[in-house]
């Protein structure tokens, strides 16, 4: 019995001296600056910087690269004090597409969007436009058609025939007659021309021209 203690003890012993036994959960540092990615990862695990262009430049200054991506990604268990390779750009800089592994999870992949790159300004061409023709239309001119002569609706009935003119009649045989040509009755004032003189009235009587309070034609 004594035996199986000491075998299970140092079994117990082994496992805790040996290193690199204990599992950490990688963090996740895509999107820091190289200076904040590292300082994430320690004192668990250690870091080293790749260009993720594939030019092999070095990193003098930390702070002035970006972590694209890693490897291994965030949320992989690995033993503690491991390696974790960060592939970094400087603010404006596209990564080579080999550099980031297909390996990497959606949850670990480089947010590109809040990564500034720089881009050739779009210039718009502009195609100038034709402008509109204006088609002036006469309109149709009215015509008049006149109506049937024998439509009922639009026949125009005759002008009235002008009213007869009217005289004084003047009898035959009557005179002397006035200057308008109208015979004299008896009573009215006859002219010098006339004076004394017998003549025929109106009615057919016999008149005299003689001086009755002003010279009249009284009856014969």
């Amino acid at each position: 019995m004594l035996g199986v203690v000491a075998i299970v003890l140092v079994s117990c012993i082994a496992a805790i001296a040996t290193p690199g036994s204990k599992k950490v959960t990688v963090p996740n540092a895509v999107g820091l600056s190289l200076s904040a990615a590292e300082a994430r990862l320690e004192p668990n695990l250690k870091a080293t910087s790749v260009d993720a262009t594939g030019q092999g430049r070095m990193q003098l200054v930390d702070s002035n690269w970006q972590v694209v991506s890693q490897d291994p990604p965030a949320g992989t268990a690995v033993s503690k004090g491991a390696t974790i390779t960060l592939n970094v750009l400087k603010p404006g800089e596209s990564p080579a597409v080999s550099v980031i592994p297909d390996s990497v999870s959606s949850s670990a992949a480089p947010n590109l969007a809040a990564i500034p790159t720089t881009q050739a300004p779009i210039v718009a061409s502009h195609t100038p436009v034709a402008a509109p023709t204006t088609r002036h239309v006469n309109p149709p001119q009215a015509t008049y058609n006149p109506p049937p002569a024998n439509d009922p609706q639009t026949a125009r009935a005759p002008d009235p025939a002008p009213a007869p003119v009217t005289q004084d009649p003047v009898l035959a045989g009557c005179h002397p007659t006035t200057s308008k040509g109208n015979c004299y009755k008896a009573g009215q004032l006859c002219p010098a021309a006339y004076h004394e003189q017998s003549g025929i009235a109106g009615n057919g009587e016999p008149i005299v021209c003689q001086d009755n309070n002003g010279w009249r034609w009284e009856p014969a």
